[in-house]
């Protein structure tokens, strides 16, 4: 690994301890100053059964709640894919999730059939 791509590595591990993402499911490497993040992602403290309990005044539809967290996730992925760009010598992100892709600039999850699919 290049001195640089070490620097590149702790600077995005940093972001990722600093922010509301369980980052003790993903995987990260760095070659040439392209990141790839890789694994599972998943919100820390963040559980669409907890928000139904939360909002039950308001949110009474599973589905809802489903779409809610959705939301949620979706922001904060983009919100770290323009955060690790920004850490000085990146070139370029490769994610690499189970769970979660991007298709046509949006971030969407990925069913459990199509996982298993995939072989994850």
């Amino acid at each position: 690994m290049l001195n640089q791509d070490f620097v590149i590595q702790s600077n995005v591990r940093r972001l990722l301890v600093r922010s509301s993402v369980d980052y003790t499911r993903i995987d990260i490497g760095t070659v040439r100053g392209v990141v790839y993040l890789g694994g599972a992602f998943k919100m820390s403290g963040i559980n669409p059964d907890r928000l139904a309990v939360e909002d039950e005044a308001t949110i009474k539809d599973v589905s809802a709640i489903v779409k809610r967290h959705h939301d949620m996730v979706s922001r904060t992925l983009s919100t770290l894919e323009r955060r690790v760009k920004g850490v000085p010598g990146v070139l370029d992100v490769v994610f690499q999730f189970s769970n979660w892709r991007k298709e046509k600039g949006q971030w969407v999850a990925v069913k459990a059939e199509e996982r298993k699919e995939r072989g994850h």
